[in-house]
């Protein structure tokens, strides 16, 4: 991607005015400078409507959970209300008995950690295809209201600090309540560089990669924009972490496996030693493995 977008920057990016399309350079990398405009961004459960690239749901049910505590040295259970975004399950519970006719419900009145997208962004009379261009610009934030200037909801919501409640809901196990995050956006000039595809400009330099910063508030030229994009990718991914427990536990099971194979004093006095000790001399081997192999990674 760093490459190929050297190799547009070299030959040079057209800049295209912002005021009309041209389909002649579809699917080819552009450069656009204009006055960003879209359509607040709703949320249609509850009606909350703001200026903003993207809006996050979450939703919190008031349930039952199990708490521990101490008197007296000895250990005991107590039944509390919490908010939770997440079902809890009276089955982890250490006395069950306890809890009868304090079941929770099993699953949320609403779908929580929904994500909406701004899909009527236009820079001029560009569409844009997603919100990606403006990402790096800041980060989502809560929507918190400011006192006696709450963002309106429909006639059957209520805001109460930052969350917002069903207004004739009967409080007790199984009330909800939701509250958002969003990233705010404005209707100033931005400067991007975009590939054109079926008539809009999409946040893509290179095949499928994304989170590549490709806008800049303000007027700047396509040469200022390109550098943006080419630092984050001279810069490089930090790599995935889901590829840690995978690599932990290959290493254990290749430890194991070649400790029996290898002729060593230090492998037969492995192979003796009692089940726990191999164990834990394997994770610890495992470990450093894990790590000199993310470090090979990251430098790589």
């Amino acid at each position: 991607a760093l490459a190929y977008l050297e190799g547009k920057l070299s030959s040079g990016i057209p800049t295209l005015p912002a005021d009309r399309l041209d389909s002649s350079y579809e699917g080819e990398l552009v450069h656009v400078v204009g006055l960003l405009d879209f359509d607040p961004l709703s949320d249609p459960l509850t009606g909350l409507s703001l200026d903003a690239f993207s809006l996050t749901r979450h939703v919190e049910m008031l349930q039952w959970q199990e708490e521990r505590y101490r008197e007296n040295g000895k250990q005991e259970h107590r039944k509390i209300q919490v908010w939770s975004e997440e079902i809890i399950s009276e089955a982890s519970f250490h006395e069950i008995e306890v809890f009868e006719n304090h079941e929770n419900p099993d699953e949320l009145p609403w779908e929580t950690q929904l994500h909406f997208s701004n899909e009527s962004l236009r820079l001029g009379q560009w569409p844009l295809a997603d919100s990606g261009f403006f990402y790096h610009l800041g980060e989502p934030r809560p929507v918190v209201p400011d006192p006696g200037s709450a963002p309106e909801l429909a006639d059957e919501w209520r805001w109460l600090n930052q969350f917002v409640f069903p207004r004739e809901q009967v409080d007790g196990v199984g009330s909800a309540r939701l509250y958002y995050e969003y990233f705010p956006a404005s209707r100033e000039t931005y400067s991007l560089i975009g590939r054109v595809t079926g008539g809009k400009l999409e946040a893509k330099v290179y095949g499928d990669l994304w989170g590549v910063p490709l806008a800049i508030r303000g007027e700047a030229g396509s040469a200022e924009v390109a550098a943006l994009a080419m630092e984050h990718l001279a810069v490089g991914y930090t790599p995935q972490k889901h590829w840690i427990p995978y690599t932990f536990v290959g290493l254990m099971l290749v430890i194991g496996v070649m400790a029996r194979w290898i002729q060593h004093p230090a492998c037969r006095a492995y192979v003796a030693a009692p089940f726990n000790q191999r164990l834990m001399i394997s994770a610890v081997m495992a470990c450093v493995g894990t790590a000199l192999l993310g470090l090979v990674a990251w430098y790589a």
